[in-house]
């Protein structure tokens, strides 16, 4: 009889177990210790969000998404809570070709809950009580708005509306008082068709709604993130769609520095906690992106990611805590 009972208790546990629907491939026991870099990789039909040490070695992965979609639903955003208990992640699930779906995910991979939809560029507030984000104001429209909702999905509201302007949310300073933003001016050109400026960089005010612009010239700028102490700005400037370089912007002086002077495509440039590391993606000639570090101080330049080793197409590191 001890033995029926045991082997019922143990055929229990073992349906428990296998009945969690658990997401992530590498599930520790302990959390993450240190500095870790959250990363996104893509190939085909499979993403990942996985995390890494800064030297490129440990790559744990926290949710692996495949779809056979013909649509390719993969994730395209994601940054840690302040406290890094938690992340918030664009596209993956239900993501379909009109909107993409923003998600909160514990460090396990388990999607909690949906926070809502039709957003992107989301970033949390520094108490990690709300979230901004960019929505379209339709399908077919250019026209992005800034939205504001609680970090448990409630009370969501448009922060800032326009009508002939696109802006998108990238960094929030820490005493929650101003947001980075990247914009694009559009307008009915001399011929009546609609053109539009090139993306700037700017600040706004989210109690006082006032802007100020820190770029204003004849190239691309976006993808803003402040420094640790806030006195500067990583960005990317360039053609968007061949050659882009990445600048650090004094804010104090407005003096800024090329440190990708290389013909080569770089994004996505995020700040080491400590201020002196910056990671970024550059482009292979196949078009493949990987992760690469570089050391502000020595100039020491160090490759994270292989995507040719590896089979993956594309690397892109988004947050660094």
């Amino acid at each position: 009889m001890k033995h029926i009972i045991k082997f019922i208790t143990m055929a229990i546990l073992l349906i428990l177990i296998f009945s969690c629907t658990k997401n992530p491939v590498n599930s520790v026991d302990n959390p993450d210790q240190g500095e870790r870099i959250l990363f996104i990789r893509n190939k085909q039909k499979i993403s990942e969000i996985c995390t890494m040490r800064p030297d490129g070695t440990d790559i744990r992965v926290i949710s692996h998404f495949k779809s056979d979609d013909y649509i390719k639903q993969c994730y395209s955003e994601a940054k840690w809570s302040p406290d890094k208990s938690k992340i918030l992640v664009v596209g993956g699930p239900e993501t379909a070709m009109e909107w993409a779906p923003i998600w909160i995910m514990d460090n396990d991979g388990n999607f909690l809950y949906k926070l809502t939809w039709n957003g992107g560029n989301a970033i949390w507030s520094p108490d990690g009580e709300k979230i901004i984000f960019s929505r379209r104001k339709g399908y077919f429209s250019l026209i992005n708005d800034l939205y504001i909702i609680d970090s448990n999905g409630q009370n969501e509201r448009i922060l800032i509306e326009t009508e002939d302007r696109s802006r998108f949310s990238t960094d929030w300073t820490e005493d929650g008082n101003e947001i980075l933003i990247t914009e694009i001016y559009y307008y009915l050109n001399s011929s009546g068709k609609l053109d539009c400026d090139q993306s700037e960089i700017a600040i706004i005010n989210i109690t006082t709604m006032g802007i100020e612009y820190i770029t204003q010239n004849n190239v691309q700028d976006y993808l803003p993130e402040w420094s640790p102490d806030e006195s500067k700005i990583v960005y990317v400037s360039g053609n968007h769609y061949s050659k882009c370089d990445i600048y650090i912007m004094d804010l104090a002086t407005r003096v800024k520095t090329n440190i990708t002077q290389d013909p080569a495509y770089y994004q996505y440039p995020i700040w080491s906690p400590g201020g002196d590391i910056i990671v970024y993606t550059k482009r292979s000639d196949d078009s493949c992106d990987d992760i690469f570090v570089l050391n502000l101080i020595t100039g020491e330049i160090k490759q994270l990611t292989k995507s040719k080793l590896y089979s993956w197409k594309h690397y892109r590191a988004v947050d660094w805590k």
